[in-house]
């Protein structure tokens, strides 16, 4: 152990400080490699990081397999109503700072019916969550 009045140099100070205060391994938490939604539903979607960068670049008009048809997305809706409803509400909240009340009135003015409502909610979704994923687990966005 070192004395006070010494001045450690070099190899005798790093070795008196690392004694002193040893470092804690820092825990990082791995990125995830995939997006998964709907996993109390009957049906599940998968999206790699690559996958999801397109989708938060071009959004889901780009053509996204099993969110094309119409049919697609109503079932998608009807499925998971309550995890879709529940996470555009309080992405709403979040980022319309009160101007918006829920995400039927910040859809509901460019639908014609409730079927086009639920279409775009479902895009709506999937695209904020993979801005969220994306924003959690990559590095570069």
């Amino acid at each position: 152990m070192a004395d006070n009045n010494v001045l450690l140099t070099g190899a005798d100070r790093d070795a008196y400080i690392a004694e002193r205060f040893p470092s804690k391994p820092q825990e990082t938490k791995p990125a995830e490699t995939e997006l998964i939604l709907f996993t109390d539903g009957p049906q599940q979607a998968c999206f790699d990081l690559d996958q999801c960068r397109d989708i938060a670049t071009h959004g889901m008009a780009q053509g996204v397999s099993g969110f094309i048809y119409s049919h697609n997305l109503w079932e998608w809706f009807n499925e998971n109503t309550d995890e879709i409803e529940s996470y555009l509400n309080e992405w709403i909240d979040n980022c319309c700072d009160g101007n918006v009340n829920s995400y039927i009135q910040y859809l509901g003015s460019k639908c014609e019916d409730h079927l086009q409502l639920k279409a775009d909610a479902v895009w709506l979704y999937v695209e904020q969550k993979c801005n969220d994923f994306l924003i959690q687990n990559d590095p570069n966005y």
